[in-house]
């Protein structure tokens, strides 16, 4: 496991900072950190649930790199299926798309993508 201060401190940045810079940036310094597996659940947090969508597809973009990580792909399904803006849900469906989805994925086609 990673570094729980170096988390709690991205984490803090990130929930704390009041404009989009600061949570871009923020979302930045998480993607550089990104290997220690604390710091990237912070980063899958800002690509599922920060009120920006500019925030969100920087997160989803910072993920690249892990997608052999079960967390992440479970994520980009989410986002997939609720995210309510459409270049996050295309971005997820681009990134699963370079995956192997597991056969016992929980995805509900009858939620439909809406674009």
């Amino acid at each position: 496991t990673g570094d729980p201060l170096i988390a709690r401190a991205v984490e803090e940045s990130l929930v704390g900072a009041s404009n989009l810079g600061a949570r871009i940036r923020a979302v930045d310094t998480a993607g550089k950190l990104a290997g220690d597996p604390e710091v990237r659940q912070t980063l899958i947090g800002a690509a599922e649930f920060d009120s920006s969508v500019a925030v969100r597809l920087q997160a989803i973009n910072l993920l690249t790199d892990y997608l052999d990580d079960d967390r992440v792909r479970d994520a980009l399904t989410r986002i997939l299926q609720d995210d309510e803006s459409v270049p996050g849900r295309l971005l997820a469906l681009e990134l699963l798309g370079d995956t192997e989805l597991s056969p016992d994925t929980d995805f509900d086609a009858s939620a439909g993508i809406q674009l």
